[in-house]
């Protein structure tokens, strides 16, 4: 339409002389040109001529804005073709990043923005004669250099060898409390002992590091130290680490020999740990005897605070070489070295071989034996012993 106006508008003025010119009155073939009849003419390609020049809508080419960084000023414009001047730019819906406002005689968006964050929303222009146009836009407010850590999540007492659960967390952020992504953020260890899963992590797209494999082998108070770069550490609130389960049983004091009967001396101690080398304390041991005979007091005691179970009154009643296996739980039995049980004083006599008839003056045959028992029935060595005749 607007070429076709132009090409009438080109064509009146080259043929058609404007009223009051010397050939106003010109004839031509189609007929008469009177002077009433220009200025009608004239009129008519007035019309068409601002028909045409707004025959193309008021429209937005702006379809990105730039993103921004918080703390850093930002400026960018949405722009508009077509249309008749001035136009006014305002806000429709959605919200703008705060700090940053738009200017609405220019379209032009500039401030401070310190929230970072995309801000979605619609813009409006309208011109002169009334004719709008709306765009969809955004701008994104990306945060500043990372400045600090802290923790969300904070280590929780856990048992050696077990992942800390909930899984720790550290938050890197700018100045301005923002997240920062892809920042590597590593954990050690305030505490004797070794820390497993504490090697980097790129935090994620709030900021956060989230370190799901913590572990920690020996026993005690614990903290945990955060660091990235050439950020100042952050050290997290102290966490219990406490023994697991006993795998390993340990004669501290062995059984020492003994007369049958008479409790071991020194006390028999095992010592239980778990499988980190760590004191297992409150868990229940007991010793079982190697060899023939019955051990007294070989029944179930509780570890105490530094793991060991102490075996006050063990004794056995028959003589020889013996050894003693202690036991708790899953964890692989243990045995002691060996050691001897010997008879106790005497405490009865008995004949084994008892005198057969015999002639007078002759040797009785077979010999005659005497066997010397303790209490238990063990028969006691190097006792003198003397027959007298009864009749």
């Amino acid at each position: 339409m607007y070429a076709r106006v132009r090409r009438v508008r080109s064509s009146c003025l080259l043929a058609r002389p404007w009223p009051g010119s010397v050939s106003s009155h010109r004839r031509t073939a189609g007929g008469p040109i009177g002077r009433q009849l220009t200025p009608l003419l004239f009129a008519a390609v007035m019309s068409l001529s601002a028909s045409a020049a707004r025959a193309l809508p008021l429209k937005i080419v702006t379809t990105a804005l730039s993103s921004g960084a918080a703390g850093v000023a930002y400026a960018d414009s949405a722009q508009s073709s077509f249309g008749t001047a001035p136009i006014a730019w305002t806000l429709v819906s959605g919200s703008l990043p705060p700090g940053i406002t738009l200017a609405g005689a220019s379209g032009v968006l500039s401030g401070t923005a310190t929230v970072a964050g995309a801000s979605p929303f619609i813009v409006r222009a309208a011109d002169a004669l009334g004719d709008t146009a709306t765009a969809a836009l955004s701008i994104t407010i990306n945060p500043a250099a990372a400045a600090s850590l802290t923790y969300t999540v904070n280590p929780t007492s856990v048992v050696a060898g077990v992942a800390i659960a909930p899984a720790v967390q550290i938050k890197v952020t700018d100045a301005f409390g923002n997240g920062v992504p892809g920042q590597a953020i590593s954990l050690s260890l305030v505490g004797t002992g070794t820390l497993a899963g504490g090697g980097a992590v790129t935090s994620d797209a709030t900021g956060l590091a989230t370190f799901s494999g913590l572990s920690v082998n020996l026993v005690g108070s614990k903290q945990l130290t955060a660091s990235s770069g050439v950020l100042t550490p952050v050290t997290s609130t102290a966490f219990t680490v406490s023994p697991a389960a006993a795998a390993a049983l340990t004669f501290t004091v062995g059984p020492s020999n003994v007369v049958a009967g008479v409790a071991i001396a020194p006390a028999v101690k095992i010592q239980l740990s778990d499988a980190f080398g760590n004191a297992v304390p409150g868990q229940l041991a007991s010793l079982a005897l190697v060899g023939t005979g019955s051990l007294t007091g070989g029944g179930a005691v509780t570890s105490d605070v530094n793991g060991l179970a102490t075996f006050a009154g063990l004794s056995v009643n028959l003589t020889g070489s013996k050894q003693l296996t202690a036991s708790a739980g899953a964890a692989t039995p243990a045995t002691s070295a060996a050691f001897s049980v010997s008879p106790a004083a005497p405490a009865a006599l008995a004949f084994a071989v008892g005198p057969s008839n015999v002639v007078a003056g002759v040797a009785i045959a077979p010999a005659v034996q005497i066997k010397v028992n303790d209490a238990f029935g063990n028969g006691v060595p190097g006792q003198a012993i003397s027959l007298s005749l009864v009749g």
